[in-house]
């Protein structure tokens, strides 16, 4: 079997034959495919990418403890807040 190449254009120009309503269908599956690329590359992740990615530091300038506060305020989502003690 050849190797074929398709331009991302090309394959968007395809697409836009389709319904609305395949559209949809097929948008929604390709995201749900890329969350679960993205959960199976994370799992294969060691601790300490985790962590590098996570803070996005190299571990040869940590961050100080005020810079880790002020990174988990500003990506807080629940709304609660508390005192943080360092």
């Amino acid at each position: 079997m050849a190797n074929v190449t398709i331009s991302m254009d090309s394959i968007l120009y395809s697409l836009g034959f389709l319904s609305s309503r395949n559209k949809r269908w097929l948008a929604k599956h390709l995201i749900e495919q890329a969350d679960r690329d993205e959960v199976v590359a994370a799992a294969k992740q060691t601790d300490e990418e985790f962590f590098k990615a996570l803070f996005s530091t190299p571990y040869d300038n940590p961050m100080t403890a005020e810079e880790a506060k002020r990174i988990i305020r500003e990506n807080r989502h629940s709304g609660v807040t508390s005192q943080l003690r360092v």
